[in-house]
């Protein structure tokens, strides 16, 4: 853990506005937070609020995550069904935190919804081969007739046609909403399954436009960043600082700090937490306190306090960069009063961007808040702050609740149709458009939606993928866009085709009307320039009336080479023995190859240093020729594509497309392979004595069985032991189990206290390693 972002439990009791307030024995007071979902700046078109009026009552709401919490006093009295596909029983108890969190976000903007809870993980999120109860909760959801489905997840494959895609299809054809995290790798391409589809609403993450304090002297203006947690500072009036630079918590209890706002340089290296400063500068009766840090990214910073302390006593708090710092350090004596800037919503940098590979669709489709939200925790009744797309998915999942309740009779379609059609533009800091691959049709906004009469089929409009080198004339690629008019009066729509990126001109009709209750199909022809510079091009179609403006995003991939070839690889079984337990005598190697590749390898390099003859070895497992588009899958049976058996040891596994005069690499997949069972040596000297100790010989304790169990880690959930050794009385079936550090290679159990009869006794020894390679042997123990 950074010990600039060090980060308690926060007891909060309302969580719904930029500021929240803290209760406790001691009394009430108001903090800093970040907003845990759309605030009325940020959903709010007009005055109306319509979203007031809806709570998501009697709307039910899944959400397959890592369970619940329970007990905690957000969601007492919502819970209304749940399973648990870890443990096999109907109590989802949250281990993780992840889905406590999760749904504490639907809770807080929908209240009244119904809860169904299915927990796919345990405390170990990083498992695999969980796809298969990701498709059964789905399944079941259908079956509890739930109305949104939440899925801040991935798929163990990540391909279009995986399970858990095929699944969500089927649900939203049974008419059920299903809302996806777009992901937080923070780039292009990076969108990975279930969300390549039409069917899923993929929603990428935004910090929430809000308000920060700031100090003014002349044209000297210095924003102060939220310090989350602490006291807001004041917006009006003046007011002085004292500079204090590099200094120990300890010393704030000087003088000349009382009653003061004072700055504090903050080094990534310092040994000191925020919150030892925070609790000495309440002690020392500082006023309030100021961190300076190295930089602030655009989303501001997440550094905040563990108030769960006195209210009464909370100081206001803030963050700066060292470069404000600095004109705050050079102009401390200068004259100061407190002003305000205003921080508009902006995309979270770990946010995934599209295209989806593959499918080519317009991904996500659209971005809410997901950076800096509280939550409820996992355990206990108190809150945390966590950012990523898993909380800004759920905010969508919250306003479908609500527009259901509104509308009860609204299809998927519809749904994703008024949320992303009424979305506002996102803007960056120079004003200018983030790309539609970033944030689709754009920032969520639940008024408008609401308020939604004509409604777009599809939500945008995708024209596919023209590939490198392409020969030939100009394509002509042509889409039909559908438009409904559920009110009971006709509008009229003035159309017009916006190019935000890339050059190119659609063809679409000027002007369409649209009768009461009356669908009309809209052609939209783009021919495309192919002298013009490659790119993903990207923008959105406006239809004005006199009442109501809708926007259809739209892309073309056109001739870049920025897309992974290959991607998506998976084994289900990366503990491959051959005369191991049944689920390690296979793998299965998965992936996914996004264009039709001239040729497709996957190799296995020894990592493994020793014997140094096989060190770095690379095997060809398959060499495929003229390999086809999608999803293939590879079963791996020991050998090389010479009929080599791959030895014993540790392998990194990749896959390797070739197409388009270029080619694409997989990161790797640690994959080991054992055929051969432990084998241990008994101290005869230690077995005269009545003890069983001794060394154990294995491949796993060739090298740091840390590592390894590390690696395995997500294979191990339910039994982490690398090796096991038993022992019973030869005449006996009763095994018992013998202590093994597997670090040390070493074993031992005292038969002394095993009520055995003095003498000699025949003991069988029963060896095991994780892959379920097995041998037995006999020893002579005596006891006296």
């Amino acid at each position: 853990m950074h010990k600039l972002t060090h980060s308690k439990k926060i007891i909060i009791t309302s969580a719904l506005a930029v500021s929240l307030t803290i209760t406790s024995l001691f009394g009430t007071t108001t903090v800093q937070a970040a907003p845990s979902g759309f605030n009325e700046n940020h959903i709010s078109t007009g005055s109306t609020q319509l979203s007031k009026q809806f709570t998501g009552k009697g709307v039910k709401v899944a959400v397959i995550d890592t369970g619940i919490n329970m007990e905690h006093p957000l969601f007492r009295g919502n819970i209304k069904k749940g399973y648990d596909y870890v443990d096999h029983d109907s109590i989802p108890q949250d281990e993780d935190g992840h889905g406590s969190h999760v749904a504490g976000i639907i809770m807080q903007q929908a209240p009244d919804a119904e809860l169904h809870i299915y927990r796919v993980f345990g405390a170990a999120r990083g498992q695999k081969n969980y796809a298969d109860s990701v498709v059964d909760a789905i399944q079941r959801a259908v079956e509890d007739k739930v109305q949104v489905i939440n899925l801040s997840l991935n798929a163990d494959i990540d391909a279009p046609s995986e399970p858990v895609a095929r699944a969500i299809a089927e649900a939203v054809k049974q008419g059920i909403v299903v809302v996806k995290s777009a992901g937080n790798l923070g780039e292009a391409w990076s969108i990975t399954s279930p969300g390549y589809g039409a069917e899923p609403i993929v929603v990428g993450a935004t910090s929430q436009a809000r308000t920060d304090a700031a100090l003014v002297s002349g044209t000297t203006r210095v924003q102060l960043h939220p310090l989350y947690g602490a006291k807001k500072l004041p917006i009006t009036g003046s007011t002085s600082f004292v500079y204090a630079g590099h200094v120990a918590p300890t010393k704030l209890k000087d003088a000349k700090y009382r009653g003061k706002y004072v700055v504090i340089e903050a080094s990534e290296d310092s040994d000191y937490f925020v919150d030892e400063w925070y609790a000495a500068a309440q002690e020392a009766g500082l006023k309030g306190i100021i961190f300076a840090v190295a930089s602030i990214n655009g989303e501001g910073s997440s550094m905040y306090v563990n108030v769960d302390k006195d209210p009464s006593r909370m100081i206001p708090g803030a963050i700066i960069s060292m470069e404000d710092a600095q004109k705050l350090k050079k102009l401390a004596s200068k004259s100061w009063s407190w002003g305000s800037v205003n921080v508009a919503e902006r995309l979270g940098n770990l946010s995934s961007g599209g295209p989806a590979v593959g499918t080519w669709l317009l991904k996500p489709d659209l971005v809410a808040p997901g950076m800096h939200i509280y939550s409820a925790l996992g355990e206990e009744d108190g809150y945390v702050m966590n950012s990523g797309t898993s909380m800004a998915a759920p905010q969508v999942t919250a306003a479908a609740a609500l527009l259901l309740e509104a509308h009860p009779n609204w299809t998927p379609d519809m749904i994703k149709s008024a949320l992303m059609q009424h979305a506002n533009q996102l803007l960056n800091g120079k004003g200018v458009p983030y790309k539609r691959t970033e944030q689709g049709a754009g920032s969520l906004n639940v008024e408008a939606a609401l308020q939604t009469n004509t409604f777009a089929s599809p939500a945008s409009l995708s024209f596919g993928h023209i590939a490198p080198g392409y020969k030939g004339n100009n394509p002509v690629l042509s889409q039909t866009l559908e438009l409904t008019n559920t009110s009971d009066k006709p509008v009229t729509y003035q159309l017009k085709a916006n190019m935000e990126a890339g050059k190119g001109q659609l063809e679409l009709p000027q002007q369409i009307t649209i009768q009461p209750n009356q669908t009309v199909k809209v052609p939209v022809k783009w021919t495309v320039d192919l002298k013009q510079k490659a790119g993903i091009w990207s923008g959105a179609i406006s239809l004005k009336s006199d009442k109501d403006e809708l926007n259809v995003p739209f892309v073309l991939v056109n001739q870049v080479k920025s897309y992974p070839l290959v991607k998506g690889e998976y084994i289900d079984n990366t503990m491959y023995s051959p005369k191991g337990d049944s689920s390690k005598k296979s793998s299965t190697i998965h992936y996914y190859a996004t264009v039709p590749s001239q040729r497709v390898l996957v190799t296995a390099t020894r990592e493994d240093e020793q014997p140094k003859s096989l060190a770095g070895k690379t095997y060809v497992l398959l060499n495929q020729a003229k390999h086809a588009k999608g999803l293939a899958q590879f079963k791996f049976t020991g050998k090389d594509v010479n009929g080599t058996t791959l030895p014993d040891g540790r392998y990194n596994v990749k896959v390797k497309s070739f197409a388009e005069n270029r080619q694409t690499v997989t990161e790797g997949i640690t994959f080991f392979i054992d055929s051969k069972a432990p084998v241990v040596t008994v101290n005869n000297q230690k077995a005269a004595k009545g003890q069983l100790f001794g060394k154990i010989e294995d491949q796993l304790t060739a090298f740091n069985g840390l590592i390894v169990t590390k690696e395995l880690e997500s294979y191990l959930i339910f039994d982490p032991k690398l090796i096991t050794i038993q022992w019973r009385v030869k005449d006996s079936q009763k095994w018992n189990y013998v202590n093994v550090n597997v670090e040390e290679k070493q074993f031992f159990a005292d038969l002394r206290s095993a009520k055995l009869a003095p003498g000699k006794h025949t003991i069988v020894l029963r060896v095991k390693d994780v892959f379920g390679n097995q041998a037995e042997q006999t020893t002579q123990i005596t006891i006296k």
